[in-house]
């Protein structure tokens, strides 16, 4: 399905949240390409509002399970229909990869979606069921949509957004190298879906970013999950990017040594280190660092500062605080429009 209008995960998060609460939430279906988080989101957003997520596959299920078992009663003489397991109170009933599934399985899904029914058994009032999918030209195996489904459901079209898997990841504590490369080299946060080789996706670099953290790097290996285009750029990055971590010692301990003049690999890394290592006790060695930088390293201070103001590593407060104010504004006045007041 291709929408006109789309949002980002932090976007599609806020939205889900909301509808999550309504005493009657409408069936939601999410799509977008492979790896881009949709999945993760519908999860985060069942803790933020106290709804237990339950994940059925439909590709993996017989059209009868969606319809409920049938169970002879000698007595009565007749048959009910048995549903699945579900809690008794509200939750997310979450169809991941509904349109991987055969027609004959969506159809028997469409009841659940608009009527929240399974055989003789109804969902609990307050239960929001999401649906996620891939499109056709992702090249992820999927079926159509009958216009039937189409209509059962509110439809958002997610698209990746550098700004929101950075906060994400920055505190998750994915490796700074891979968040300051991509911060460099954005088109290669989420490549094309291909079916022949790999291709990078934000789920890709989170997979990337655990073979760093066991001290796996080699262009082989990276490659092995975001293709070979991407990870040669990036292995190349982390080559350049050497020293920054014993100049990260240096300007804590208050020296002013700078990245050289078109070093933009180092800058770039450096900026996203310091953002991880600013707190309250340094703030002001930090400051003091940024002032007296030369021309040519702006952008990357005011990257530094933007971050740490965005995830919450310091507040405006934090800034005004008496051993910092004086500082702080003076570092407004060098970079306009970071810090207001």
């Amino acid at each position: 399905m291709e929408l006109k209008f789309t949002v980002t995960p932090k976007q599609l998060k806020e939205k889900l949240r909301r509808i999550a609460k309504m005493d009657s939430p409408p069936a939601v279906f999410l799509w977008g390409k492979p790896g881009i988080g949709k999945t993760q989101i519908v999860y985060q957003v069942g803790e933020e509002v106290g709804k237990p997520v339950k994940v059925m596959i439909l590709s993996l299920m017989d059209p009868t399970e969606l319809k409920g078992f049938v169970f002879p009663d000698r007595e009565k003489k007749r048959a009910e229909f048995f549903p699945l397991n579900f809690p008794d109170e509200p939750f997310i009933l979450f169809f991941d990869e509904f349109n991987t599934a055969p027609t004959a399985v969506q159809n028997a899904a469409m009841r659940i979606v608009l009527e929240k029914k399974i055989g003789d058994y109804e969902l609990p009032e307050g239960t929001l069921v999401v649906c996620a999918g891939n499109r056709l030209k992702d090249k992820a195996t999927v079926n159509k949509l009958s216009s039937a489904m189409v209509n059962r459901a509110l439809h958002y079209s997610v698209v990746p957004d550098f700004d929101d898997f950075k906060e994400y990841w920055m505190k998750k504590g994915l490796p700074e190298e891979v968040v300051a490369y991509l911060e460099l080299d954005t088109k290669y946060l989420s490549g094309e879906p291909d079916i022949d080789r790999p291709y990078p996706s934000p789920r890709a670099w989170e997979m990337v970013g655990r073979l760093l953290q066991s001290g796996i790097n080699n262009v082989e290996d990276v490659a092995g999950i975001v293709g070979e285009e991407a990870a040669v750029r990036f292995v190349a990055f982390m080559k350049k990017c050497t020293g920054v971590g014993k100049m990260v010692e240096a300007i804590l301990r208050g020296e002013k040594v700078y990245p050289k003049t078109g070093e933009v690999e180092k800058s770039f890394m450096l900026a996203t280190v310091l953002v991880n290592k600013t707190n309250r006790e340094n703030l002001a060695v930090l400051l003091n660092y940024a002032l007296e930088a030369p021309d040519y390293m702006s952008p990357y201070i005011v990257l530094w500062m933007k971050s740490i103001l965005k995830l919450g590593v310091v507040t405006v407060e934090n800034l005004l605080a008496p051993h910092a104010v004086d500082l702080t504004k003076r570092f407004a006045g060098k970079y306009k429009f970071v810090i207001e007041g």
